[in-house]
């Protein structure tokens, strides 16, 4: 794959849940001298939570000012991302395995190493049965022959799975880099080929369950909890969300 000629990065902010988050924007070249692409990525802290900062705003003169809150925490993040794109490519014309591993790497710094050595394994499993495809020529015929030569090779259903989710997910950045049109991974191809993993079904509160946890929550010393916790219930928020509230996101005339 070789090293690449990265320009410094840029910054740049786009709606996110209400609210507004730091975007990166790098442009890339490749050995060869091709022309330059660019590639975005919205900016993480270490722990892996978003990086919120607030829209750009109109003075009285016209002029738009920019706010720039967060902004430290942002560049920062940029710089680590650069980091993890110096020596890896985004190339459409090299193979599915080549790119997934370029993916990997370029997301370094923005997951946890934990998670990117977890990716790094299904990584041969890709390669398996995709052989001498590349990015961009990879279409749903070739995904949905790949899921059938892994259940083939008797490979379990939460194996496949994983797999399958680690391509669909580089996929997805192959669209936002501009080498794919679409996503071959198809919503099709995994109602229809993917193997069901045998799971339960989601175990959710019926009525008597609600009122149960809100009788335990009236006991609740915390007014904290019990607030977050019946958000929760009521708008099937996760713990992330509850927490990442802000006053900006409450409509005051509901």
């Amino acid at each position: 794959m070789g090293a690449i000629e990265l320009s410094d990065g840029s910054l740049t902010k786009r709606p996110y849940k209400g609210g507004w988050r730091w975007v990166g924007q790098i442009r890339y070249k490749s050995e060869d001298g091709t022309s330059w692409k660019t590639t975005k990525k919205a900016l993480t802290d270490e722990d892996g939570n978003a990086i919120m900062t607030d829209p750009d705003r109109k003075g009285r003169d016209g002029t738009t000012k920019r706010t720039t809150r967060n902004i430290r925490a942002a560049n920062a993040a940029l710089a680590r991302w650069r980091d993890s794109l110096a020596g890896s490519v985004y190339d459409r014309n090299a193979t599915v395995e080549a790119y997934v591993r370029s993916d990997i790497e370029a997301r370094r710094g923005a997951i946890a190493g934990s998670t990117a050595r977890g990716y790094a394994e299904y990584v041969p499993i890709i390669a398996n049965g995709l052989e001498g495809v590349t990015m961009a020529k990879l279409d749903a015929k070739a995904v949905r022959e790949w899921v059938r030569h892994m259940k083939g090779r008797g490979l379990s259903p939460n194996t496949i799975r994983k797999a399958y989710n680690l391509l669909a997910q580089t996929c997805e950045r192959a669209m936002e880099n501009g080498d794919i049109s679409s996503n071959p991974c198809t919503a099709r191809i995994r109602r229809e080929d993917l193997p069901s993993t045998g799971g339960s079904q989601p175990n959710a509160l019926d009525s008597e369950g609600v009122a149960r946890v809100n009788a335990l929550l009236d006991d609740a010393e915390n007014p904290r909890l019990r607030i977050g916790a019946r958000l929760a219930l009521a708008c099937g928020l996760r713990q992330g969300e509850v927490c990442g509230l802000r006053w900006r996101d409450v409509d005051g005339g509901m």
